[in-house]
């Protein structure tokens, strides 16, 4: 039987977003533990670059999203594919989202792995 591992902390300006998109995800049964634990990452950038404000930081994004010096591209496609469908899930509740990461994370080719 697979043990249920306990959900990640979040504590930036948006940790209550994210905290109700993993919930929506549970909820339409996905486990989603692995991206829960990719969306903790950006939640601790998010707090290093002391964003507390509760709108979604494009600007942050864009950065933590850009491919590090020792990252394969798998580890690099699966940040992306996480912050994609979060995206998504805030335009389809009605968060206010910048057209520039909207069009960045809505027109990406899609790497499905």
């Amino acid at each position: 039987m697979r043990k249920k591992k306990a959900m990640p902390a979040y504590h930036s300006g948006i940790a209550p977003l994210m905290i109700r998109f993993i919930e929506d995800k549970k909820m339409c049964g996905f486990h989603y533990e692995t991206a829960a634990w990719k969306l903790q990452h950006m939640d601790r950038f998010l707090i290093q670059e002391d964003w507390q404000s509760e709108e979604f930081p494009c600007e942050l994004v864009e950065r933590w999203l850009k491919i590090r010096p020792h990252e394969s591209k798998t580890s690099h496609s699966h940040r992306r594919v996480v912050v994609n469908q979060f995206v998504l899930f805030l335009l389809r509740i009605g968060v206010p989202i910048e057209r520039a990461i909207r069009q960045e994370v809505l027109s990406k080719e899609r790497n499905f792995i």
